[in-house]
């Protein structure tokens, strides 16, 4: 996937205000953060950041950083942000383009405590900013910078910003600063220098003076003296994985949550119901082409004729290719059916329906009318009824007597014959029902199965891959998921999993990719109930991660929000922690609440938790630091790797480029199976050979054009199974008519005379257009004229 281009985003005063939120409630914690380093490549879109503190017992990397790969860093320091939601909504802003300056004007209109904060911000695409508050204890201060690399321009630059609070003086920051310039090592070295010369220039001044007068011993302070308590550094770089949890408050509790695209952007919208209230608050997604992560904003609040949320369901109940949602609510009982405006929104249909007893679940599938039928459960009256679309109008067509209150309800095809059946859980008795669909109006008797006790949710999906779908019951007093077959006509349980507590909340899709129905499952726990359990599709479940989701996280999706093909879980629960979305952790642990930089990470370095008595943590640092150097020897490197050629192709014709694969010191990685390096375009422009081995380490790649003028990037993934990382920066190919129109718009002009030079003059394959390896008055002489045949000139 190509790294997120923040330049997508602009926004406009009016968006900006539908961005912000009404009320940050914050708590402001200890000045967890001393002096803080943020630096981005632009080239690459690689992100380093560290950060020290002397403030023992503290694991400061979940206190105070945001970073996302490919996107930006935040470090929120000073008087640190406890309850997370200034992280959220950076975190939230840098997804979105924001630039950085906005987002420090909406923190400071959010924020009662802006004042007291310090930040330093970095975006991969070059934007930086640093913020000291007034109220920030001496010294503070930060600077920014940038330095020049690669060919002319900021393309290829390195930008830094460097801040801290209660320092031994200004040289801390200085001392930073100038280590990073002066450094000829890539991030990571620069960082490692970086943190050392603000350690050695005297760092926090309550460790290295005193927490009375941190500036009163000189700066730095005579030896010995400690700079800090603890820190952290950490690397991303393309293809590692964010984990960042997006948390968005709601007034009250929620009853359930439904995803559908609203906007036809090919994004999922999330719908709120309030379990409280009468309220639906619609949550926009306002992710990007190539967001890592998933983001929301509030974007409607649609007043019901009732309160209360139970259930709700998506479906094209009006058969018009455009999903519905459907709505059971319980003050007083009625099922509301509400369609798209257009404009992003959901308007209520004509036609709501009393219901004559309180709902307990809604299920959709298309069982008798042109639509999908919604079918709703009710406890008083021991029934489900069903209801649909015909004529144009909204109607009931049918109830089925139970002789038992439902707890909870599912449509799918279960006994086979291309109809779908209904199951109805049974919590008194511990009993899942199985409707088999009888056609028009009518079910067989039941088949009822003995389940675990309290059964209180239920689904249908296909958890072998055989073709027919299991019945997969959520128990409440039983403290598991119960998976049950059908085996030749007789249902019994083919799986089992312990979700350790009383189930609440459910959701089923593969997660992992492998073609197997994972589970979600969530329990009436304060302390990571929420868990992911990964299938064998041979009746086995293995735990692989868990977190905390709030002790009434019952509503679970799962949806692909950020449209990157991997399911995502979206989850509601109440008030401060009233939506949340945890973003596919891909083989990862589960995002934990209000920690956003705790991704599986190229470089990822922590000294958490350290008394005054321990060493420097700078210093533990370095030694991790040079562990994790002899950890990267022989493998490859995706920065030092290169792909050399010429870019610039003229359509039907071909060119030859060259990969080299180095490991971090620079040095080849010994691979020569070309088995071990993909390579992918973005489009269909140009057509890619197979790669050929030259030597260890050293791959020829065969590219040829075709006959349409436009760019394309090349994704060139290398290294042993498990180990495979995609090179930075992606190799881009312009194909054009002419070889002097260099960026490939169809058009020679000015652009192209510049793009020329600046290939010319750091000697780039592209500006050799006699193919000499030379580069003279010959290839400007050759560009001189394709420029002319193409302008006519």
């Amino acid at each position: 996937m190509p790294r997120f281009d923040q330049s997508l985003f602009v926004l406009s005063p009016r968006s900006l205000a539908c961005l912000g939120v009404s009320t940050l409630s914050l708590l402001s914690g200890s000045a967890d953060a001393t002096w803080s380093i943020l630096i981005a490549d632009m080239k690459t879109g690689e992100i380093v950041i560290g950060s020290a503190t002397c403030v023992e017992l503290i694991n400061l990397q979940q206190e105070t950083p945001v970073l996302i790969s490919g996107v930006g860093a935040v470090t929120a320091q000073s008087a640190v942000d406890t309850s997370g939601m200034n992280r959220q909504l950076i975190r939230d802003r840098l997804l979105q383009g924001v630039p950085l300056e906005m987002v420090l004007e909406e923190l400071s209109m959010t924020d009662s405590g802006h004042n007291n904060r310090q930040y330093g911000m970095i975006t991969a695409s070059g934007q930086t900013l640093t913020y000291s508050g007034i109220q920030n204890a001496a010294w503070a201060g930060g600077q920014t910078g940038r330095i020049e690399r690669g060919v002319p321009g900021p393309q290829d630059d390195i930008v830094y910003a460097v801040q801290g609070n209660i320092l031994s003086g200004s040289n801390v920051v200085q001392a930073a600063v100038d280590a990073i310039v002066a450094s000829g090592g890539d991030l990571p070295q620069m960082l490692m220098e970086g943190m050392q010369a603000a350690k050695s220039a005297g760092g926090d001044g309550r460790c290295s003076c005193s927490n009375a007068d941190p500036t009163g011993c000189g700066s730095p302070p005579p030896a010995p003296f400690k700079s800090a308590d603890v820190g952290y550094m950490l690397g991303t770089r393309v293809g590692d994985i964010d984990a960042a949890r997006a948390i968005y408050p709601i007034d009250g509790f929620v009853g359930d949550v439904a995803t559908m695209d609203l906007d036809g952007d090919g994004f999922e919208e999330v719908i709120v119901g309030n379990r409280d209230t009468n309220e639906l608050s619609i949550f926009k997604n306002a992710g990007l082409p190539g967001n890592p992560l998933s983001v929301l904003q509030i974007w409607q609040t649609v007043s019901a004729p009732a309160s209360g949320v139970v259930s709700m369901g998506v479906g094209d109940f009006d058969n018009d290719g455009q999903p519905e949602l459907a709505v059971a609510v319980a003050n007083p009982p009625k099922l509301l059916i509400y369609e798209q405006d257009g404009k992003g929104g959901l308007d209520i249909a004509p036609g709501s329906f009393d219901l004559p007893g309180t709902p307990t679940d809604i299920a959709v599938g298309d069982m008798v009318l042109p639509g999908d039928d919604i079918a709703v459960s009710i406890a008083d009256t021991q029934s489900v009824r069903f209801y649909g679309l015909e004529d144009a109008a909204y109607q009931f067509w049918g109830s089925l007597d139970l002789g038992f209150a439902p707890s909870s309800i599912a449509i799918a095809e279960f006994v086979g014959g291309g109809a779908p059946d209904l199951v109805v859980t049974d919590a008194g008795s511990n009993l899942v029902n199985l409707y088999e669909h009888g056609g028009e109006l009518g079910f067989e008797l039941p088949v009822s199965i003995t389940t675990l006790a309290g059964p209180i949710g239920v689904q249908g999906a296909d958890m072998d891959n055989d073709g027919d779908n299991e019945i997969v019951v959520l128990t409440g007093a039983g403290r598991a998921i119960q998976v049950i077959s059908d085996d030749n006509g007789s249902w019994s349980q083919w799986a089992s999993i312990p979700i350790g507590g009383t189930g609440i909340g459910m959701g089923i899709g593969d997660m992992n990719g492998d073609g197997f129905p994972d589970v979600v499952s969530s329990v009436a726990a304060t302390n990571r109930n929420l868990r992911l359990w990964i299938s064998d599709g041979q009746g086995g479940f293995t735990q692989q991660s868990r977190t905390r989701a709030g002790f009434t996280a019952s509503a679970i999706r799962l949806a692909d929000m950020n449209n990157n093909g991997d399911l995502d879980i979206v989850v509601g629960n109440g008030d401060a922690e009233g939506l949340s979305v945890l973003d596919n952790p891909r083989g990862g642990e589960l995002p934990q609440p209000g920690r956003f930089a705790e991704g599986t990470y190229f470089m990822s370095l922590n000294v958490p938790n350290q008394r005054r008595s321990d060493p420097d943590p700078v210093d533990q640092l370095q030694t991790l630091y040079n562990d994790w150097l002899l950890t990267r020897e022989g493998r490859v490197d995706a920065v030092r790797s290169t792909v050399s050629g010429r870019s610039v192709i003229r359509t039907g014709l071909g060119s030859t480029l060259t990969i080299e694969l180095r490991d971090l010191r620079g040095d080849l990685v010994g691979i020569s199976d070309p088995a071990m390096v993909e390579v992918e375009p973005d489009n269909g422009l140009i057509t890619l050979g197979a790669p050929v081995l030259v030597e260890p380490g050293v791959f020829e790649l065969q590219v040829t054009a075709g006959a349409t003028h436009g760019r394309s990037g090349i994704e060139v993934l290398a290294g042993e199974e498990g180990d495979r990382v995609a090179l930075m920066p992606r190799f881009e190919v312009s194909v054009s008519t002419n070889i002097a129109d260099f960026n490939a718009d169809g058009n020679c002009s000015f652009y192209d005379v510049s793009a020329f030079i600046a290939a010319y003059l750091v000697e780039s394959p592209d500006a050799d257009f006699t193919g000499e390896g030379l580069w003279n008055f010959h290839d400007i002489s050759l560009f001189i004229s394709e420029y002319n045949a193409c302008t006519g000139g």
